[in-house]
């Protein structure tokens, strides 16, 4: 990855005995085809979702292109040649979160991991999200979505996972 040297900090993260847990969330932007489409109708500058539970961001997790080359979930390692392909801005939010948030975040997460290869992309959901409709009766996701679904476990959402763009996670309170 190739960082930014100016970085912004915002201090709106609330750190406490109770909320201490750190959740991180990655917002990208890429200038591939798809990223670029989301982009437009967005009309924001990011594409793309991700989250992780340590300061490493070892590993994301998320939807999106696998290493063989299909849609669907993914656990990506930050240190692979694939952030190099794209020119690629991202930001780094983090949530805190109390202890039993983490462990039904965690626990949400595992349910994903343990049907890693049976999960697909959600091109519908994605259609669906510009026409306010929400796509939460199937099963198949996309970034935000997938992002939501597990922060949905460590606070009430204004609006159902499937209705989140990438951009919309920057209006969370607490990050």
């Amino acid at each position: 990855m190739i960082f930014d040297p100016q970085v912004q900090i915002s201090e709106e993260a609330i750190f406490s005995k109770d909320h201490k847990n750190p959740v991180y969330i990655v917002l990208s932007s890429g200038s591939s085809l798809f990223a670029t489409a989301i982009k437009a109708v967005t009309k924001n500058e990011f594409s793309h979702a991700m989250i992780a539970f340590n300061a490493k961001l070892d590993p994301l997790y998320s939807f999106g292109t696998r290493p063989d080359g299909k849609l669907g979930f993914v656990i990506n390692n930050p240190k692979d040649r694939v952030w190099d392909i794209e020119d690629c801005k991202y930001s780094v939010y983090v949530m805190y979160v109390t202890n039993s948030a983490k462990r039904a975040m965690k626990k949400r997460l595992n349910d994903f991991i343990s049907k890693e290869k049976d999960l697909k992309y959600d091109f519908k959901g994605i259609l669906d999200i510009w026409r306010g409709k929400d796509s939460e009766s199937h099963n198949k996701w996309f970034c935000s979505r997938f992002v939501m679904e597990i922060i949905s476990k460590a606070q009430n959402l204004s609006k159902v996972p499937s209705l989140w763009r990438p951009g919309d996670i920057e209006q969370l309170s607490n990050i």
